[in-house]
């Protein structure tokens, strides 16, 4: 599967910090949990910063050898209606990874010149079947604008891939004001270990030492035009 076990998403943190403009929550995964090794410790840092920019902080450590693959699967929409199919987004990546029929990368790191992968230069997204892993050329990562609120999200990582999911297959939501959320209402830019790399040796690696730790940042920075 794309998501390993049961995912952290559905577990509850605990707070272990809290500043003025950020905040830290820790869990704690036992040793053998949805069967990976380890007694792992996470944490994440959300900080909000007086020039529009979210940073995200991970750290993670395991007393035996172990995977781990973290990320944010935060949704955007940046009208806050509609779809976000005339968005115009760029992701700063010359290769991405082919799925197979169940959205697990083929082995193959293909590149996106004239294809409809090729999200090179700013532009409108058109469809929504995205759900592929892209490998980051570096640090910049993504930039998403709507042209209608002049709204602009510029992602940036240390992470080797972002997996852009169009929202392709989002069942449908109630949101604020009656509004309805369904398919292809938002997408999402998840920084991230390549999926399925601890069965692709060629792929970044995603194993963690036992006592070593593991950190990554990854910023979303908000503007209007």
């Amino acid at each position: 599967i794309l998501h390993g076990g049961v995912g952290f998403v559905h577990r509850r943190f605990e707070a272990a910090a809290v500043e003025n403009s950020a905040v830290t929550f820790r869990l704690c995964d036992a040793d053998g949990a949805d069967g990976f090794p380890g007694n792992l410790e996470v944490c994440v840092k959300y900080e909000l910063t007086g020039d529009n920019r979210m940073i995200i902080r991970y750290s993670a450590i395991s007393d035996r050898k172990t995977v781990i693959n973290l990320t944010n699967h935060s949704y955007f929409n940046l009208r806050g209606c509609g779809d976000i199919l005339s968005h115009e987004l760029k992701i700063n990546a010359d290769y991405y990874l082919p799925v197979d029929s169940e959205l697990i990368p083929t082995g193959e790191i293909r590149s996106v010149e004239g294809t409809e992968f090729d999200f090179r230069s700013l532009r409108k997204i058109k469809n929504g079947f995205y759900d592929h892993c892209y490998v980051l050329n570096d640090e910049f990562c993504a930039e998403l604008y709507d042209r209608e609120s002049g709204r602009r999200l510029r992602v940036t990582t240390d992470m080797p891939g972002v997996q852009f999911y169009a929202g392709g297959a989002t069942g449908e939501r109630k949101g604020k004001g009656g509004a309805v959320y369904g398919k292809n209402s938002a997408l999402c830019l998840e920084t991230q270990f390549f999926p399925d790399s601890p069965n692709r040796p060629d792929f970044p690696s995603a194993e963690l030492e036992a006592g070593e730790l593991f950190t990554s940042c990854t910023t979303y920075a908000f503007s209007v035009e």
